[in-house]
């Protein structure tokens, strides 16, 4: 509708038609439906991605505390660590998506 106001008078915005309706109430009238389902759909759509955000949330968390082989029972750190060449590959995927 704001399309048509750009390009038309606006002495037609406010003129009437045989059952005394204003382009606007018309156009309204015509798209009530429309709007309808564009809500439920938008709706639909945020339940979607909402469920899916939190799938995505709850696997990032998981995977931060999943360490194959496990932790060092005195110092924490995972035992993967102590090795030299998975502590090169943890740099390496540090620095090349950083």
């Amino acid at each position: 509708m704001q399309e048509v106001k750009r390009v038309t008078k606006p002495k037609d915005h406010e003129d009437v038609n045989k059952d005394h309706t204003t382009p606007h109430e018309v156009f309204m009238n015509n798209h009530k439906k429309l709007a309808k389902e564009a809500e439920k759909s938008m709706k639909e759509i945020a339940t979607s991605c909402t469920v899916v955000g939190a799938l995505i949330v709850i696997i990032m968390f998981a995977t931060i505390f999943t360490v194959p082989d496990g932790n060092n029972g005195d110092t924490g750190l995972p035992t993967l660590l102590t090795r030299r060449s998975t502590r090169f590959l943890f740099r390496a995927y540090f620095i090349i998506y950083e």
